[in-house]
């Protein structure tokens, strides 16, 4: 009698593990699908759209038509793209974080800590361009998406860059992604919605530094279930990044470093670039401390149980080998190549 109820005991719980590998494999499949499907709907309506405008404007030229290429590649983004991506996730199972608040110390920790993990991202980013420059002829930082986003157009840059970007960005990495997959572990959750979020953007000159904040952000709307958090902290990195070297004028000081012999330089441009450079590695040094004090204190990386936990030989295949990975990694190659090649 107790070896048929062991038996039947074993006979169940093998079928609610088949029930919860299914489910979970379904949750993690279609969430990367749906990423991939964005990136194939805004790649194929940029190309489009801007074959079109050639065809109809050919003699706007320079400034004005990077402007309109601009203007095409985030309005099908975020006016077009977007949209439908919201929809294809509508009906999702969704497990949100517990909200907590966010005192304004803590957001200012996040951000120090941010520009940290940043810089190491982007230290990165230069070596492996570096290496890959050095190995071969191919130029990885020569990128669509570098240009537009590191262009010298300071309206383009405020409007999408430091609003349109961090909006859209959050909601589908964060609020969308992680609703939707962090059933299964929190950990997973803030690993893909990162690493994701960094490849996504499809060059090697950003990537390393977007996954490097994108697990930062992830980790923090997990702590805090709230979306709010972690869009104006984007919204700040992106400021910091490309709006305030162009108000410092930091090129001045770039420009001073390449050739010391020059002369043509600004000097009350030149103080404003030093500023500039001190504030901005004050922040890093000051984030770095930061971020291992509270590791070592335990305050920082703490994450919850998963609430249905998969089993521990299928932590991998489940998330990483279905079809929505599969779809997304070939989109996401097919950007990279285009970006170094085309």
């Amino acid at each position: 009698m107790e070896q048929e109820l062991t038996t039947q005991t074993l006979e169940q719980d093998t079928a609610n593990e088949t029930a919860v590998v299914k489910t979970a494999k379904k949750a993690y499949s279609k969430s990367f699908l749906n990423l991939g499907l964005f990136s194939v709907i805004t790649v194929s309506l940029q190309f489009g759209l801007s074959f079109l405008f050639a065809k109809l404007f050919p003699d706007i030229e320079g400034a004005a038509a990077e402007n309109a290429s601009y203007l095409i590649s985030f309005l099908t983004m975020y006016a077009i793209a977007f949209p439908i991506y919201v929809v294809l996730n509508r009906k999702m199972e969704l497990c949100p974080p517990k909200q907590e608040k966010m005192t304004p110390g803590w957001f200012f920790v996040y951000l120090l800590i941010g520009r940290a993990v940043a810089m190491v991202g982007t230290y990165i980013s230069m070596l492996v361009t570096a290496i890959v420059a050095k190995l071969s002829d191919v130029n990885v930082e020569d990128t669509t998406l570098t240009d537009a986003v590191m262009g010298e157009n300071p309206t383009l840059i405020l409007i999408f860059a430091v609003f349109g970007a961090p909006i859209v960005e959050e909601l589908m990495f964060r609020k969308i992604l992680i609703d939707r997959i962090r059933k299964y572990g929190d950990g997973k959750a803030i690993l893909f919605s990162g690493v994701l979020f960094g490849v996504f953007h499809g060059n090697v000159t950003q990537m390393f530094y977007a996954a490097a904040l994108g697990l930062m952000l992830a980790y923090v709307y997990v702590k805090t279930g709230k979306v709010i958090h972690t869009i104006l902290l984007h919204m700040a990195f992106n400021f910091l990044g490309a709006v305030a070297p162009l108000l410092f004028h930091a090129d001045e000081l770039m420009k001073l470093l390449a050739d010391p012999s020059a002369q043509n330089f600004s000097e009350s441009n030149l103080i404003m670039s030093g500023i500039f450079v001190l504030i901005n590695y004050s922040m890093v040094i000051a984030g770095a401390i930061l971020l291992v004090v509270l590791i070592a204190k335990g305050q920082l990386f703490q994450i919850e149980k998963p609430v249905q936990p998969l089993p521990e030989r299928k932590n991998f295949s489940v998330p990483c080998l279905n079809l929505g990975m599969l779809v997304f990694t070939v989109t996401v190659l097919a950007v990279f190549a285009y970006n170094i090649f085309g």
